[in-house]
């Protein structure tokens, strides 16, 4: 299916009141997370950890926020064509590919594939979804959730190999 996948975390945190929000974006980039958006003003930042950086996470999380969004994702590019495995629920657009996939009893993997570019999410199971019309709190995990990171990102990881062998 795909060539290599890259998983990675995106984080959307609200920064502590007693924090110093610049202070924080420095901490982001000190270590080494990739900063894609903030607003001083709602005290949000989201940024993306990669590899190594996954498992500081939690403590970082810890630390600086109140209160968080985390999605663990897989992306690749270069992918020429996309098999969702048997029993997936498919949704085909005109230049997308939509698939919801249960990996097990409790994880699921939205699936997204147009132009080459693939991109997964692991997600909570559910019966009866709708890969286009997913709510997306069944791929959000909360603060209380990040202290278990090591859990979701070892479920992603099997349920994206799975994907990625089929």
């Amino acid at each position: 299916m795909a060539r290599r996948l890259y998983v990675f975390v995106t984080a959307t945190i609200t920064v502590r009141p007693g924090a110093a929000f610049p202070a924080v974006i420095e901490k982001v980039k000190d270590i080494g997370y990739k900063l894609v958006d903030f607003d001083e003003i709602s005290r949000r930042i989201v940024f993306r950890a990669e590899g190594s950086q996954i498992a500081t996470l939690p403590l970082f999380l810890k630390s600086y926020a109140s209160s968080s969004v985390i999605e663990v994702k897989a992306a690749a590019r270069r992918v020429e064509e996309v098999r969702p495995p048997p029993g997936s629920r498919v949704v085909r657009y005109s230049d997308r590919l939509l698939f919801y996939y249960k990996c097990g009893d409790d994880w699921s993997v939205r699936g997204e594939f147009s132009r080459g570019k693939l991109l997964l999410k692991l997600c909570r199971s559910a019966s009866l979804v709708d890969p286009a019309q997913m709510p997306t709190s069944l791929c959000t995990f909360s603060l209380e959730d990040a202290e278990r990171l090591d859990v979701l990102i070892e479920a992603a990881r099997n349920c994206f190999e799975r994907l990625a062998n089929n």
